[in-house]
């Protein structure tokens, strides 16, 4: 302690900003925690309920389990259409998806489209993620 004492004292520009990056990264991790508690309230996973507009797919094995994620209800109703019941699942998405690198995790993990998307993919976000599943 004693010498990271006397680095921080001799280096004060790095002290802040080693100050500030523990600032941001503890400011983070309240965010994602509380989108993750956001994520966890939402009745869709509370339930278990699959999106309204999933088509899902009869069988449960992901390793033969496809999702095909379509732009809008039009693309959606052909792409259920031409596919296999059996191991195709189709989800039509109104528009474009929120761009996730353009807003904090919470904000992400509202959007109706990611939710639907997550709860279609059944695995689970954060900690909860199971990708068994």
């Amino acid at each position: 302690s004693t010498v990271l004492e006397r680095f921080l004292a001799e280096n004060p520009e790095n002290a802040d900003k080693i100050i500030k990056r523990n600032l941001l990264a503890q400011k983070a991790a309240r965010a994602a925690k509380s989108a993750r508690e956001a994520v966890k309230r939402k009745s869709a996973f509370d339930v278990g309920t699959l999106p309204g507009k999933l088509a899902d797919c009869s069988t449960k094995d992901p390793q033969i389990a496809e999702l095909y994620i379509v732009e809008g209800d039009s693309a959606g109703g052909s792409a259920k259409m031409g596919r296999d019941r059996n191991f195709q699942a189709i989800l039509p998405l109104r528009g474009k998806v929120i761009n996730s690198q353009r807003f904090q995790l919470e904000k992400v993990l509202r959007n109706e489209e990611i939710i639907s998307m997550i709860t279609a993919f059944g695995t689970g976000v954060g900690p909860e993620f199971n990708i068994s599943k």
